[in-house]
Order: structure tokens, then C-alpha cells, then sequence
């Protein structure tokens, strides 16, 4: 901690700065002054984290000192030693925000308790300040610069450290905080309501040591991002904040990583298909059904396959079954099963189940088109096929929603996809039909002269002169 004194007598200055370093074993900075013009000279290029100023003296008093410091900015941390017990002096030293009002003869006691007081308070803002430079960072009120400099004086290189976000579910644990701190080089501390988020940072950060250190310490489920920059911090806050939502779906592991949740980001076929099977469990009020599908869909073996797809899934659950104080959170639920009954219960109850299977078997067969649509041979038996729905009710669904039979649509898809690769001049034509699904170039032609007025030649060159 820096500390500066002043007092006009150079004999008790340098008294106070020697019982200071006993005191305190030497572990402070102390600069002690006995004129206030070299105080203010100090100021220019220095700050400190308290300033200790004597009340009376010939050339000025310690209110002044203070609100000469205060203006430049330097200190916010001021005490007063004073040789008399006046009121007013007391009270003027609570006006300008002075920390402690010390009387002579100084007792040791008292003038410790004034510095580790002090040093305490400093250490709680530092917390908190570095807790907002973090927040505000993740928020993109920051650049990375920016909140590198604030939280380590520039002397942070990316290339060098590792930053990884730990979300604990016990706020008042602090066990797994400090075994953190002992472990690693720096680890910050993000408030939150009901939760805390740990961020830390090291050259090196191995899952297997933080997996120990959190398993020896932690009393509740945690989430753990994975090993990013310190540029990439937002995606590991963002990690662990939507990783928590899934905590059901993992109950058997206290330590989660994030990298145990998202294997992939795809939606897969057999997910659509149980989905299908869900909405029409519900629309036919089915309890046995609707068990069976949910159960398929939260297969644990499976369900860190799913992240994203189980998303979209309660939302459409959400929106087309339930009130709004019955809206499901799985984030609410301790494990699966509970899960599971919940929804079944509530699903029965459901009125606009028809409309919303419509709609999942619909987003099914377009999921299906966009990743086939190259396929000569695809066809509308082939994607009724592809995802157990009846021929005859998927051409009508295709018909109702898009106002166009599915041959239509699909040519849509793939001249559109098509007006990208046209850009690409070392693309063929011929070459760019095959890659939309077309084997007779002139059938491509065709369509596209057809669809937008001029041929695929045309339209590159309109596009590249």
C-alpha cells in the first residue's frame, strides 16, 4: 500500500513513517513530506491509496491538503492527526469524507487499525471495480485492450494466458473461490443473483486440475466454459450461463464442462422424427405416447447431442401447449424424470398442439430439402420418406404454408442456391448445375432463364462488369 504523510514538523513526520514500517514490517511505500508545495509537486506524477495529513500547520491546514489532493485526483483515502478534540474539526472531517480522525499523542494501536482498515476497503473495491471492468467487457462496453490495461496494467499478453469461467450455484461457498486463487494467477469474481461466476486466468489451465479442484471443493453444481482467450471471454460467460439451463439433463456430474454439453451444434433427423412424434402424442391427448417420445428425446446416453435442438423444442412446447404460468424452465428441475413428468402433465393439457405439429413436421422436411436439395433425386416421396410423415399430408402441408407444391419450391431452392456460385467465374455453369441438383445443364438453363429473365451466362456477366 502507498501512504503519504505530511505534517509541517519534520520530527513527527518522520516519527509517524518509522512507527508505520515497524508497524507494518516494512511492507508499505511511505513518503513523508513536511511542505505542501512538494507535496503537490509529488501529486503530479504519483498517486497514493492514503493520505495522512496533520490538522494544523503554518502554512496551511489538513482540509486544505485535502481538497487541493482531492482536486487533482490523486487519493480518495484521507485521515486527520490532530492535537485537539474540537467539534468542529470533527465534524468538517466527516463533511470532506475523511476515513479516521486521529488525536495526539498517536496511539500504535489505533494508527494500525487506520491502515488495515483502509487496506481492507481497498481490496473490496478493487473486487468489485475489477468485477465491473470484467462485466463491462463480456457487455462490449470494453475493447480488449481497454480491459487488459484496467485489470493488469497492460502487462497481460494474450498469447500467454489461458481464461477459462467457472459458474458455481452456491453463492456463499467461498472454499472453491480460494481454492482457486491458490492454484492459479489471477481469478476475478462476477456477481450474479443467484450464482457466481469465477474467471481465470494462467499460462496453462488443464481440465483435469481445475475438474480435481472443484470436485474436492465445490458443495453444488458448477459449470465450467472452455479454454479460451482473454479476447473470447463473452463466449465463455455465455458458456456457462446457458450450460446452467441444462443441469437436468447431466444430474449424475457435479463438475460440468462446457464441452460435455455442446458436441453439436446439429440438429439431427432421428431428434426431428421424435420430435414429430411428440406434437402428435400431444394432439391426440395420447399420456403413453407422449411418454415414449419424451423419452426418447431425453435419453441421457444422448442428450449432450442436443443442446441446441432441446431449445427450440421447450420453446415450441412452451408456445403451443401451455399458459403462461405454466411455461416449462428447465433450469427448474434437478433431474430428467421430474422433467419428464412435468411435461407429460402439462402436455395433455395442451389446445394448440395440431397447428405447432404441423409446423415441427413442416420444419422437418425444409431442414431435410436444404441439406439434400444437390440431390438429383430427391423428391417428395423421398423427404415423406426420409421422415415417416404421409405422402399425400406432406404435399398439402407444402401447398397451404408456401402457396407452391413442392416441385416449386424446390427449384426455387436451388436456383437461388445457384445465383451464389454463378458469382465464382472459375465455377462452370455445367459444374454449378450439378452442385443444385441438376445432371442436364440445359434443364438448368431452362429453369433459371425461365425464373429470372436472362440465362446463368447472362447473369454472370451482368453481375461481373
Amino acid at each position: 500500500m502507498r501512504i503519504v504523510l505530511i505534517d509541517d514538523e519534520v520530527v513527527i513526520v518522520n516519527g509517524i513513517k518509522k512507527m508505520i514500517s515497524r508497524l507494518r514490517n516494512n511492507v508499505d511505500e511511505i513518503y513523508a513530506f513536511s511542505d505542501l508545495n512538494a507535496l503537490l509537486d509529488f501529486f503530479k506524477d504519483n498517486t497514493c491509496d492514503l493520505l495522512i495529513t496533520d490538522i494544523r500547520m503554518e502554512e496551511s491546514d489538513g482540509f486544505e491538503v485535502i481538497e487541493k489532493v482531492k482536486a487533482l485526483g490523486k487519493c480518495n483515502k484521507f485521515a486527520i492527526i490532530s492535537g485537539y478534540d474540537y467539534f468542529s474539526y470533527a465534524k468538517k472531517s466527516i463533511e470532506v469524507g475523511v476515513v479516521d480522525y486521529i488525536l495526539k499523542p498517536i496511539e500504535e494501536s489505533e494508527l494500525l487499525a487506520l491502515i488495515v482498515s483502509v487496506e481492507k476497503g481497498l481490496a473490496k473495491e478493487k473486487k468489485i471495480n475489477e468485477s465491473l471492468v470484467l462485466k463491462d467487457f463480456i457487455d462490449g462496453h470494453l475493447t480488449y485492450q481497454e480491459a487488459r490495461e484496467k485489470l493488469f496494467d497492460g502487462k497481460l499478453e494474450e498469447a500467454t494466458y489461458s481464461v477459462c469461467v467457472i459458474k458455481s450455484f452456491d453463492k456463499e461457498d467461498k472454499s472453491v473461490y480460494n481454492a482457486l486463487c491458490e492454484k492459479y494467477y489471477k481469478v476475478f469474481v462476477l456477481t450474479a443473483i443467484s450464482s457466481v461466476y469465477y474467471v481465470v486466468f494462467d499460462k496453462v489451465l488443464e481440465k483435469g486440475q481445475i475438474k480435481d479442484i472443484l470436485i474436492n471443493h465445490a458443495t453444488k453444481f458448477v459449470v465450467v466454459s472452455e479454454i479460451l482467450s482473454f479476447n473470447a471471454l463473452d463466449k465463455c460467460y455465455n458458456q456457462c450461463k446457458r450450460g446452467a439451463i441444462y443441469r437436468p439433463l447431466f444430474e449424475d456430474k457435479g463438475v460440468l464442462f462446457w464441452g460435455d454439453i455442446d458436441k453439436s451444434q446439429n440438429d439431427t433427423l432421428s431428434f426431428q422424427r421424435n420430435t414429430n412424434e411428440l406434437f402428435f402424442a400431444i394432439k391426440n391427448k395420447n399420456r403413453n405416447q407422449v411418454l415414449s417420445a419424451l423419452n426418447k428425446i431425453f435419453n441421457k446416453e444422448k442428450s449432450g447431442d442436443r443442446i441446441y435442438s432441446f431449445e427450440g423444442l421447450l420453446l415450441k412446447l412452451n408456445k403451443a401447449v401451455f399458459e403462461n404460468e405454466e411455461q416449462i424452465l428447465m433450469h427448474r428441475f434437478s433431474n430428467c424424470n421430474d422433467l419428464i413428468k412435468h411435461i407429460t402433465l402439462l402436455t395433455l393439457k395442451g389446445s394448440k398442439a395440431q397447428a405447432y405439429s404441423d409446423n415441427a413436421l413442416l420444419d422437418t422436411a425444409i431442414k431435410y430439402v436444404d441439406q439434400n436439395y444437390a440431390l438429383c433425386d430427391l423428391s417428395l416421396a423421398r423427404v415423406a420418406n426420409e421422415i415417416s410423415v404421409n405422402y399425400y399430408y406432406l404435399s398439402r402441408l407444402f401447398k397451404k404454408q408456401y402457396k407452391m407444391n413442392f416441385k416449386d419450391y424446390l427449384t426455387q431452392k436451388r436456383l437461388n442456391s445457384s445465383l451464389t456460385l454463378l458469382k465464382d467465374v472459375t465455377i462452370k455453369i455445367y459444374d454449378v448445375a450439378k452442385m443444385c441438383g441438376y445432371n442436364n445443364v440445359n434443364i438448368y438453363n431452362e429453369a433459371f432463364k425461365k425464373h429470372y429473365g436472362v440465362t446463368p451466362m447472362e447473369f454472370r456477366r451482368l453481375k461481373n462488369d
